[in-house]
């Protein structure tokens, strides 16, 4: 047998061991490949998410931080981004705070503009029931917090004392305090009255700073029920009935005490005089002869 012919004869002999092993293993082979591929492209795609989910939680609690830097927080900004993050701590976060603030407006105007406090105070509250069922504990305690907040500010007290008591974490011992102040009479009468009273405080806030048209006689005066000379004549009264009243050994000393007054008041002006006559009549001395 030639070398040519031997070359041909191992040519083939590899040829069908290499054919054998891709009908054995071949498929298998496929299989592996295939989900190699898939496992780094899965690994990519979780690192891409992560990276992107990183991205936006960062963005969302910026704006956040923008809303709370000034003194007083931004309630559109942290209206912004409850709504373009929803379902994220952070929208949780913005609209407790949002809360917050729409009840700290309605406090503010209570006694100025009822129908607008109203207004701010219905929708807090609608946030704050909302809130109830957050999933972070701090969010939903400062719910039940709130809640009690706008029926304190309502007057309804029995409610706020019942949403007081629910309140748990950090804001529990507070909430137990303002619970048992609401319960004294001096606080609950002091409610009653705020909650029923009317002032005119609307109707100069209609007028608004600079209304060029705006006149004293369109403000609503109150009227005039308490007559100035009836109620000084009853100061007088009520103080001779305490001189009265008081016992023979004060009264006599009082007397002595302002009749002891009023002869050093008539003193002074005597001794005024005197000495004022003094000073004339040394004016009117001639003067001393001098040595030279």
């Amino acid at each position: 047998m030639d070398s040519e012919h031997r070359h041909e004869l191992n040519e083939n002999v590899l040829a069908k061991g290499i054919s054998r092993v891709w009908e054995n293993y071949g498929q298998h082979a496929t299989v592996g490949i295939i989900a190699c591929v898939a496992v780094v492209a899965g690994l990519v795609s979780m690192n891409v998410y992560k990276q992107s989910d990183k991205a936006i939680r960062s963005a969302a609690w910026s704006g956040y931080q923008i809303a709370m830097e000034d003194a007083r927080p931004n309630l559109a900004v942290l209206s912004q981004t409850a709504e373009e993050y929803p379902g994220e701590p952070v929208a949780d976060w913005s609209s407790i705070t949002w809360a917050d603030g729409k009840l700290w407006t309605a406090s503010t105007t209570w006694l100025r503009n009822r129908a607008s406090a109203e207004e701010a105070l219905a929708t807090a509250e609608e946030t704050y029931e909302r809130l109830t069922g957050s999933g972070d504990d701090v969010v939903a305690n400062r719910a039940l917090l709130g809640l009690a907040r706008v029926n304190e500010l309502r007057g309804d007290l029995d409610q706020a004392s019942d949403y007081y008591g629910k309140v748990r974490g950090a804001f529990a011992d507070m909430a137990a305090e303002r619970a048992e102040q609401l319960a004294k009479p001096s606080v609950q009468s002091s409610y009653a009255w705020l909650s029923g009273v009317e002032t005119p405080g609307a109707a100069i806030d209609e007028l608004g700073p600079g209304t060029t048209d705006a006149k004293p006689d369109d403000l609503a005066m109150p009227e005039e029920t308490i007559d100035p000379d009836a109620a000084l004549q009853g100061i007088y009264d009520s103080y001779d009935e305490e001189r009265s009243a008081a016992p023979a050994g004060e009264t006599e000393q009082e007397t002595a005490a302002e009749e002891a007054a009023g002869e050093s008041e008539a003193t002074e002006p005597a001794a005024e005089e005197e000495a004022a006559s003094e000073a004339t009549e040394e004016s009117d001395a001639p003067a001393a002869e001098l040595p030279f």
